[in-house]
């Protein structure tokens, strides 16, 4: 919030930060068709891993933050 206030020239702790959902994206993941299909295998594996242990979201929450800063 601090860089944007100093971008629009107003002072420090004037502006608040609220968290929103504006919209949802679905995000998708390509491979060349002469890919192996084990490859790709082993990469949704790993995907549902990282899900499934919270490791995804936790990735997730910290992108978020630090886009939102």
């Amino acid at each position: 919030m601090a860089y944007q206030s100093r971008q629009l020239n107003i002072a420090p702790g004037t502006l608040r930060q609220i968290p929103i959902e504006l919209y949802r994206s679905s995000l998708y993941i390509a491979f060349s068709r002469d890919c192996e299909d084990e490859l790709v295998a082993s990469w949704a594996r790993a995907l549902e891993t990282l899900r499934q242990s919270g490791e995804l979201e936790r990735i997730q929450r910290r992108y978020e933050q630090l886009v939102g800063q």
